[in-house]
């Protein structure tokens, strides 16, 4: 098997292949989305609440099957392959880091420090001064 090809010739190790996903209710939430991520790249989905961000994620990770379609994890494909595909990835939920924020609030300062430590690394991983997390709701 080959892997597939981004646009410019490397292999993609996240590929949408005419990605689509219409709900049981008849909602249309991917129409035939297309996208390679090479090696080395920052892919960022940005756009308006309902827009398929989360469904697009949520196809990747197979906690949904397409409608249409192929979503792929360095060449494998996700829903056909599920166990293979996650072997390559790993993710956190916004719910996570807020549980963990929870967590924190009033209890052991030095961990509330070493967390306010990892999001200072993460502002100089962006290059950024005012890079924050936040919920996706407030973008």
């Amino acid at each position: 098997m080959s892997l597939p090809l981004s646009p410019n010739g490397a292999h993609a190790l996240l590929e949408a292949d005419k990605l689509t996903k219409r709900y049981e209710d008849g909602v249309l939430a991917l129409d035939h989305v297309s996208f390679a991520v090479k090696p080395g790249e920052i892919y960022a989905m940005l756009g308006a609440n309902g827009a398929g961000k989360t469904t697009t994620i949520n196809l990747f990770l197979n906690f949904i099957e397409p409608t249409e379609g192929e979503a792929r994890i360095d060449g494998v494909v996700t829903h056909r392959e599920p166990l293979r595909a996650k072997q390559h990835v790993a993710f956190v939920s916004e719910s996570a880091s807020q549980a963990l924020e929870r967590l924190l609030q009033g209890h052991a300062p030095e961990m509330r420090h070493r967390h306010r430590h990892s999001q200072e690394c993460a502002r100089d991983f962006a290059g950024r001064a005012d890079f924050r997390p936040r919920p996706e709701s407030r973008f």
